[in-house]
């Protein structure tokens, strides 16, 4: 089993590797980020991305973006 800080500290990179990529906060980008951690389906930025622009298309959304 996976720790959670481990976890934790897994989504906190996913996290800022998404916005850097968007250039904007997305709340589906705590779901995604939370789902990629957990599942241990994230060993490099590419799989981030990949994964954040499958959940992009499966979890459509009108919800909060956050210009950075």
């Amino acid at each position: 089993m996976v720790s959670p800080l481990y976890t934790q500290e897994l989504r906190t990179r996913i996290l800022e590797t998404l916005i850097h990529y968007e250039g904007l906060l997305d709340t589906r980008m705590y779901g995604c980020a939370d789902y990629l951690a957990t599942a241990g389906l994230v060993s490099d930025t590419s799989h981030m991305i990949q994964g954040w622009n499958t959940w992009k298309t499966e979890h459509t959304s009108d919800g909060y973006h956050v210009k950075l």
